[in-house]
């Protein structure tokens, strides 16, 4: 996972993974996709547990994200996903819980809002990136579903983050 130093940047690092995605086959794409939801509902559940204030959208994008994870794991298979789960194995994601949670403890509204702005953007990401996945899996029934409901997920994501308003 490498360092984590500020949890906004490292969103951002990870929208750019997501973006990147498309150069790759269509399963090892998804998985890719799969990381980015992972983590995206970590920081959602984190930010529902440490965030002052409080807002209803961390606990709904968190859905969002495991209704993803929950279509893309079967079709998956646990070797993909641990294959390209990046930051999302145990030990990443207990050094990226402590620092968050260190990091969140003394964020400030104008912190809360960075880290919503990366989130709207790798919310955005994933939307592209599933959007692309449903066009290219169109003769495949199960992948074509799953890239659906990931782009839906995705798009819901993306507005309880702001990104249909410009922000909170």
């Amino acid at each position: 996972m490498g360092s984590v130093e500020k949890l906004a940047p490292y969103l951002a690092q990870i929208a750019d993974d997501v973006a990147d995605s498309t150069d790759h086959e269509v399963l090892v794409a998804m998985a890719r996709g799969r990381r980015g939801f992972a983590l995206a509902g970590l920081v959602s559940v984190l930010l529902d547990e440490e965030a002052v204030p409080a807002r209803e959208a961390f606990a709904v994008a968190d859905q969002c994200c495991t209704l993803a994870r929950r279509v893309l794991d079967p079709l998956l298979g646990s070797a993909l996903v641990q294959e390209h789960g990046q930051g999302t194995h145990v030990s990443d994601i207990s050094a990226l819980v402590a620092r968050c949670r260190a990091e969140l403890a003394v964020a400030s509204d104008e912190d809360v809002e960075e880290i919503a702005a990366a989130m709207v953007t790798l919310a955005a990401r994933l939307q592209e990136l599933f959007t692309y996945l449903e066009q290219h899996t169109s003769t495949d029934a199960e992948k074509s579903r799953a890239a659906r409901a990931c782009r839906s997920a995705a798009g819901e994501l993306w507005s309880a983050y702001g990104g249909d308003s410009g922000g909170w």
